[in-house]
């Protein structure tokens, strides 16, 4: 199982992103642990906006890059 998630940071900025363990990547992000996205290192997360539980990674990536290509008033 796979997870395409969105976090919102302290600038109101949003971080997408794609794991097969969703509570061990938001920890890494939140607490900027060994392994966390340079975006998050300089950004600090402060709340999860959005979870989606697919099924395959083709669906996760799919998922991933929609998203990332809509407009920020369109998410």
């Amino acid at each position: 199982m796979l997870y395409t998630y969105v976090l919102r940071c302290s600038d109101d900025s949003l971080y997408t992103g794609m794991t097969n363990d969703i509570k061990n990547r938001i920890n890494k992000h939140y607490y900027k642990k060994q392994g966390c996205a340079k975006y998050t290192r300089s950004h600090q997360v402060v709340e999860v906006k959005r979870v989606w539980q697919c099924e395959s990674k083709t669906d996760a990536t799919k998922l991933e890059f929609h998203f990332k290509n809509l407009t920020r008033k369109d998410k």
